[in-house]
């Protein structure tokens, strides 16, 4: 073979094993990316599972409180029937007035 050539075909040679070097470290960074990646779905993945059962903490919560809230209205109701009943009985003399004032 010619020395020019044989030289052409070196730096030809050369310029292949760079850009094969390269492309192997670009293969790399893309696999490190692509487990970067992985592990921030399985973090966001975490994250929804978290929010999911703290929303239903609240809503749980929230229907306890509407709970709570129905059965104050009922006692109030109840303690205002027997308050107006007590002040009726108050009314009568011997209680055979009906509550009538004399």
């Amino acid at each position: 073979m010619e020395p020019e050539v044989r030289e052409r075909f070196e730096r030809i040679e050369a310029i292949l094993e760079v850009l094969s070097r390269q492309h192997q470290a670009a293969m790399a960074r893309m696999d490190r990316a692509d487990a970067r990646m992985d592990r921030a779905d399985a973090r966001m993945d975490r994250a929804d599972a978290h929010f999911e059962k703290r929303m239903r903490g609240f809503e749980k919560l929230a229907m306890i409180g509407m709970k709570e809230l129905a059965n104050l209205s009922r006692t109030q109701k109840s303690m205002k029937a027997t308050l107006d009943a007590f002040v009726k009985s108050m009314r009568g003399g011997n209680g055979r007035g009906n509550g009538r004032p004399r």
